[in-house]
């Protein structure tokens, strides 16, 4: 039996895999009882991670292409620069939920 995936599930870069491992630590946090850490915190850092790469794979251009090999591009309106802030806003809640559940962590269990 040959069984094809699908390639826009294949993980061959490394925000799709930062993508996969903070979503299975944002749900084992959420459904797993984590003996060393509170839940929430491992919850927070699993959503940034998965955050952070959601964010980075939005922002990667897709190319198109005519007949002849040439690269179409369309113009850049308001819509385009609006979506393209958003990506970033989740980048950048990604990078805070990470940074502020690392701190917390080490404030509550190493110091």
């Amino acid at each position: 039996m040959n069984l094809q995936t699908n390639a826009n599930l294949d993980i061959n870069v490394w925000y799709k895999a930062i993508m996969l491992f903070g979503g299975t630590i944002a749900i084992a946090g959420i459904f797993l009882p984590v003996q060393i850490f509170d839940n929430k915190l491992v919850t927070l850092f699993g959503l940034g991670l998965f955050l952070f790469g959601l964010g980075i794979w939005g922002n990667k251009r897709a190319y198109f292409f005519d007949g002849n090999g040439r690269e179409i591009r369309g113009k850049r309106g308001i819509k385009y620069y609006l979506v393209s802030g958003l990506k970033y806003c989740i980048i950048l809640i990604g990078v805070f939920l990470v940074v502020t559940s690392t701190y917390q962590i080490v404030l509550e269990y190493f110091s």
